[in-house]
């Protein structure tokens, strides 16, 4: 069986248009489905729960998501440690880093033909945990600072549904950060590691921790992270003025800032951030409140995707 989550709004409406293509290829192909539709009361995440009730124990149902990175959090949030699930994706977001990294599916007629002869796309997912031990799963990455603030304005953000709509939506979080850039707040930092060792950094701009090289709509901020070797890539920007700042946001499409000044790289299964004061923390661009201490580890072939 075929259980479908869509998010007809994702991507200014481009989730209901690519919805209404998949559902005629569907019908041609006589693939038996049950769809359920997210909106501002229901969202992804109350969706999987009630296909979670109705999934047998049979590894033939499959659990697709039409929608965007966020809308996949919300998903595998909701799976409660059930990796058995196989996961299709269908991405109609602005960002897209998920599916991009992967090399899911773009189109309905390439989704249907891989679920006829599905193969395992196995990758890594992260976990957060924060202060009052809430615990958020994460796909892409999960962020602390001028990241997460950028993440969290593009949420609801005009630009981004006017990007959306001329087609430039990858531009939304290169333009938003150049606004945030101004007032984002600078702050010191420790980043403990899970051999206990501790570093510490001065002007803390963000930190980032990637299972998957790219975020913010293909911008490659961890060129060489591997989401098959149960380890974050973890990018740290501290310690430099933000108007040299500005020239690593266009190097960073490019993955060219990774030997830049004041530019960190960490490879790691675990570790926890420790701020002088509450900063924005993001996890797959979804906001997570204001944080002054959180943990990451990362969980080797966390999901499995056609």
């Amino acid at each position: 069986m075929l259980y479908i989550i869509v998010n007809p709004a994702s991507k200014s409406g481009m989730g209901k248009r690519k919805w209404e293509a998949f559902k005629e290829k569907l019908n041609q192909n006589s693939i038996v489905y049950e769809v359920f539709f997210t909106d501002k009361q229901n969202g992804a995440t109350k969706c999987a729960k009630e296909v979670l009730e109705k999934m047998g124990s049979g590894s033939s149902d499959v659990l697709c998501v039409l929608g965007g990175d966020g809308t996949i959090n919300e998903t595998v949030n909701a799976l409660n440690g059930t990796e058995n699930i196989t996961l299709a994706y269908l991405p109609t977001g602005s960002s897209n880093d998920l599916a991009r990294s992967l090399q899911l599916a773009s189109s309905p007629d390439e989704l249907i033909r891989r679920m006829k002869k599905p193969a395992a796309r196995v990758t890594d997912t992260g976990m957060l945990v924060t202060k009052n031990r809430t615990d958020r799963r994460f796909c892409v990455s999960c962020g602390i600072g001028l990241d997460a603030a950028v993440c969290k304005e593009a949420l609801d953000s005009k630009l981004k549904n006017t990007l959306n709509r001329l087609g430039l939506g990858k531009l939304t979080y290169a333009g938003i950060a150049l606004k945030q850039l101004i007032s984002a707040p600078v702050c010191g930092c420790d980043i403990t590691f899970e051999d206990g060792s501790t570093k510490h950094f001065d002007k803390l701009l963000f930190a980032v921790s990637m299972v998957h090289p790219y975020e913010g709509g293909g911008i490659r901020m961890a060129p060489m992270a591997d989401c098959h070797d149960g380890l974050f890539d973890v990018l740290v920007v501290a310690g430099l003025r933000k108007w040299r700042a500005l020239y690593l946001l266009p190097l960073a499409f490019f993955g060219l800032h990774t030997k830049a000044k004041n530019v960190y790289f960490f490879r790691c299964r675990r570790l926890e951030i420790n701020t002088d004061v509450p900063l924005i923390v993001h996890a797959d661009g979804e906001y997570c409140g204001k944080q002054q201490k959180i943990a990451l580890s990362c969980q080797k072939n966390g999901l499995n995707f056609i």
